[in-house]
């Protein structure tokens, strides 16, 4: 994945938070980890987080996460 769409997957999850001062994103290994946000998001943007590499590890989906399987609850997770 490129740093690129790493950067805009950023972008687009900021417009949804609140509080941008005491979110947290972390990484472990190559894998990077951004916090639920505390507004939905929008199909349109759910789109293109799914285009750029980015997913949510712990909502409910078979063989590959799509926007239908977003869920509000959950963080988003790309891989390096």
């Amino acid at each position: 994945m490129s740093t690129k769409n790493f950067i805009e997957g950023i972008k687009i999850l900021q417009k949804y938070m609140e509080d941008l001062e005491n979110h947290n994103i972390y990484c472990e290994h190559d894998v990077f980890y951004f916090d639920k946000t505390d507004n939905p998001i929008s199909n349109a943007d759910l789109d293109k987080l799914v285009n750029l590499g980015w997913f949510q590890e712990d909502a409910e989906y078979e063989d590959h996460y799509t926007i239908f399987s977003y869920e509000t609850s959950c963080g988003w997770t790309w891989y390096v």
